[in-house]
């Protein structure tokens, strides 16, 4: 019954990595030169898809301890989701070459252990008293390696991430104002998923347990299906980040650079109030000053101390504090918007951000001292 219902199951993961593999190949592209990388990305995924496929229908070995198979296809996935993701938040990180140095030991260790296998065979494990028993068999070594390099890959590439979401937010406070929806919340649940379904893999590798094997390859298709429906999705996000990756080239008529003024610039923002266009970008903001983003990032950086985003929400807060105490019986949704906010629940975030209090607090405490 439990053998019945593996293959099944197994069969289930193999049919849903095939439809999303043909979806990933065939799916329809802006000529966005921007995207290369994603193009590259869906390619990846395309043999990352098949590949679970053919593991999934092949290996129908429902115990078998340190099996080389299952740890094969862990080592994969994390490998080929990692670089997926971060090529998302970070496009020029992920390159060939660099997919090419960390698929190589996986390559070479498999070579090793099923060249092996010809003379020593593919040892059949039922539990861990017995992989210490074989402990100096040839085989078995190669699957302790490849089940170390697991690891290793599960830590560098959760270190990696954190580095490049990091680096990512970081970008998008350089360039817009309000970015609440571009932090692609997807993108870090869909990476903590496969971290997890990845150490999970690598316990139930070290057990004998049907049912802990049949839960893995059950989630695992419910994740492949999940991450595919998010990952097609992401040529629409783009356009909107796009201008994180590529910085804006200065326009034809803009001042020459030795001519710019801080005060000057400042004083036109304030005067014309371009920070309460509703999610104004530096990039925007840079055109009506007629300056490039580069130049406008570095005074704000250099001259407030802050980044655009945080420029613009004090600029924001002050402006609705002003709007409140001139007009106390506008509610706190009509504020938001006045100031350039498109979701009251940013306006509130920012505010408390600053005040150290929510906007009714504050206008509690401002009606209580009068």
């Amino acid at each position: 019954m439990n053998h019945l219902l593996y293959v099944l199951l197994t069969n289930a993961l193999a049919a849903s990595c095939l439809i999303f593999a043909i979806i990933f190949i065939t799916l329809p592209l802006p000529p966005n030169a921007g995207l290369k990388n994603y193009r590259i990305s869906l390619r990846i995924l395309f043999v990352a898809y098949v590949a679970s496929a053919f593991i999934a229908v092949v290996d129908k070995v429902l115990v078998n301890v340190l099996s080389m198979i299952l740890l094969s296809m862990c080592s994969f996935l994390i490998l080929l989701f990692s670089t997926a993701l971060i090529n998302l938040l970070h496009p020029e990180r992920i390159t060939r070459k660099f997919i090419l140095i960390h698929i190589s030991p996986l390559v070479f260790l498999n070579l090793l252990y099923w060249i092996g296998a010809i003379k020593f065979g593919n040892p059949m494990l039922g539990s861990l008293s017995q992989v210490m028993q074989n402990l100096i068999h040839p085989q078995i070594l190669i699957r302790i390696a490849t089940w170390l390099m697991c690891v290793t890959q599960l830590v560098y590439f959760g270190r990696s991430f954190k580095k490049e979401a990091t680096l990512y937010n970081s970008r998008l406070d350089e360039c817009f104002s309000e970015n609440m929806k571009l932090h692609l919340p997807w993108v870090r649940i869909c990476y903590d998923g496969a971290l997890l379904l990845g150490g999970y893999a690598l316990v139930i590798s070290l057990v004998n347990s049907p049912v802990a094997l049949m839960t893995f390859f059950s989630v695992l298709a419910v994740f492949f299906i999940v991450f595919g429906v998010c990952y097609i999705q992401y040529p629409r996000t783009y356009v909107q980040i796009e201008q994180v990756f590529h910085p804006l080239t200065p326009e034809i008529g803009q001042v020459p650079k030795q001519r710019h003024s801080w005060g000057k610039l400042k004083k036109q923002v304030l005067d014309q109030k371009y920070y309460l266009a509703p999610s104004v970008s530096i990039e925007e903001m840079a055109q009506l000053l007629q300056i490039g983003r580069t130049t406008l990032s570095g005074f704000i950086n250099k001259e407030e101390g802050v980044n655009f985003n945080a420029w613009v929400g004090s600029l924001r807060i002050e402006e609705a504090m002003r709007i409140f105490r001139e007009n106390p019986q506008l509610s706190i949704a009509q504020v938001s918007e006045l100031v350039g906010y498109s979701e009251p629940s940013n306006f509130s975030r920012q505010f408390k951000m600053i005040t150290g209090v929510s906007p009714s607090e504050w206008y509690r405490q401002r009606q209580q001292s009068l």
